[in-house]
């Protein structure tokens, strides 16, 4: 822990939590299912969809410059405001360009790279300022709370945008003026965020000498390996997750707001495993829990494929949402430990150098996956690949399908590969402190039984409760029951 660590009372670092919820909400409208969805409405095709991905990863490479420019000057706070204000206000622009030119792709490409360039400039800033505001020790249970928090209005606001998209739009063009108005609400709520950014306070920091500052992370071994599993891992996740929304806009047939009930599937999902992820980690370290995320990853992408078999069938939509509750366990628990063991292992050396490192190496290999994606998605759309089981019943044949992979499936099957080659990369990191993953899983499933008791008892009291109450209406009903039922007595004297 630095000195400044741990000497803010914790109301003062509320205004973290605060932000978070903006800033969620945010990037919750302007990324993921809307911004593919958009480019789509304006003509985009793979190609298109893997380059702006790819984009969104490669603008990491502006962290380099950061890291020099955090190190002399030291104003982190400064930094993470202004480019923070100059990212989101972009927005603004992309959400008129349906009005300018609506098939311009482009403006609007080169208007995302600006936008994301700056955002990362403000997360290099940002990444070291949290590590030295946040104990390390308390640093799992704090980010699980702000994660929570910030994901349950986000994901809101992801279903109401979604109603908006399929109830008023009409035409094409109306399609695009309705996701202008889901752009312009984010920017809004992006920039309350920066009165909370404003009141966090700045812990000082220990300058160090520029020269040599990003050499620093490759001469350690041991970081040196956790960049090497991270950026597989990076690799495996960009190689497919940036196509969920085609997939399920064009392969299953599904409309934008099933796209969106998809991803607050999974991020409720993963509100809900931040509680005991966040406990886990502080006390048997993020190694573990990254592990077996991306084993549950890994497991996620080959199901994947089971969604057609070779068609949409109906088991189709209940197995997608079953993925999407396991990819929000799987995100709860890489969201978690990806930069905090990244904090831990460049402790007490200076931060803004390892954690950028780190961002640049991933964004690369999260690029070239995106394009590599794109370019799949089109030399694989014509390819078939089925297992089948031949039986025959009273002279008629038929067959049963076992799995089949068609375009898309390949590149989810690639993912869990490279994902599986992550994993092993990962076991060689060291981390101090670190449980066995075998531990954990055996802990995890406590908690969750613990909670499901916690839901079983409350589900008994409210039975009971509604029993107890019923009880004296009921007595009344057995009563005028049994003498509507009793026989008619007769008179001895007749």
């Amino acid at each position: 822990m630095t000195e400044s660590q741990g000497k803010y009372p914790k109301k003062d670092l509320n205004a973290v939590i605060y932000d978070g919820v903006f800033s969620q909400s945010f990037f919750s409208l302007t990324g993921g299912p809307f911004l593919i969805a958009f480019v789509l409405s304006m003509g985009a095709n793979n190609a298109y969809i893997g380059l702006i991905t790819a984009v969104s990863f490669l603008s990491r490479l502006a962290q380099v410059p950061t890291v020099y420019l955090v190190e002399r000057t030291g104003k982190r706070k400064f930094i993470t405001l202004t480019s923070t204000f100059a990212s989101r206000l972009l927005w603004l622009f992309i959400a008129i360009v349906p009005f300018l030119s609506p098939q311009n792709l482009t403006l609007v490409g080169v208007l995302f790279s600006a936008s994301s360039i700056l955002g990362n400039i403000s997360s290099c800033s940002w990444n070291s300022w949290m590590r030295d505001l946040i104990p390390m020790e308390s640093r799992g249970v704090f980010y699980a709370k702000r994660f929570k928090l910030s994901y349950l209005p986000s994901s809101i606001l992801g279903v109401l945008g979604g109603i908006l998209l399929d109830n008023f739009s009409g035409g094409s063009l109306d399609t695009l003026k309705s996701y202008s108005v889901i752009f312009t609400s984010a920017v809004g709520l992006g920039l309350v965020s920066l009165f909370f950014i404003k009141s966090i306070p700045e812990p000082e920091m220990e300058r160090h000498s520029s020269l040599g500052l990003l050499k620093m992370p490759f001469r350690d071994k041991n970081f040196r390996k956790l960049i090497a599993s991270l950026g597989f891992w990076s690799f495996a996740t960009s190689l497919a997750t940036p196509f969920f929304t085609v997939y399920m806009l064009s392969v299953l047939e599904l409309n934008i707001l099933y796209v969106m009930l998809f991803t607050i599937t999974t991020r409720l999902s993963s509100i809900y495993f931040m509680g005991p992820f966040g406990k886990l980690t502080d006390r048997f370290g993020n190694k573990p829990i990254l592990s077996v995320s991306a084993a549950v990853f890994v497991v996620s992408m080959f199901s994947w494929t089971f969604t057609t078999l070779p068609e949409k069938h109906p088991l189709s939509v209940p197995l997608l949402f079953t993925l999407g509750v396991l990819l929000g366990l799987s995100n709860a628990g890489t969201e978690l430990t990806t930069l905090n063991i990244a904090a831990k292992l460049s402790y007490p050396k200076p931060a803004a150098p390892y954690l950028s490192v780190l961002a640049v190496i991933t964004s690369i290999a999260s690029g070239v996956a995106s394009v590599l994606g794109g370019l799949f998605a089109d030399v694989f759309v014509q390819r078939e690949w089925s297992l089948s089981l031949e039986l025959s019943e009273f002279g008629v044949p038929y067959k049963v399908p076992i799995v089949s992979l068609e375009g898309l499936d390949f590149q989810f099957v690639m993912s869990a590969i490279v994902g599986m080659v992550a994993l092993v990369a990962l076991g060689h990191v060291r981390e101090d402190g670190e449980a066995s993953a075998s531990m954990v899983v055996h802990e995890f499933v406590g908690l969750v039984k613990k909670d499901a008791g916690k839901i079983t008892v409350i589900g008994g009291c409210i039975r009971s409760s509604t029993k107890l109450l019923y009880a004296p209406v009921h007595r009344v009903r057995r009563y005028i029951n049994s003498r509507r039922e009793k026989p008619p007595t007769r008179n001895p004297k007749q």
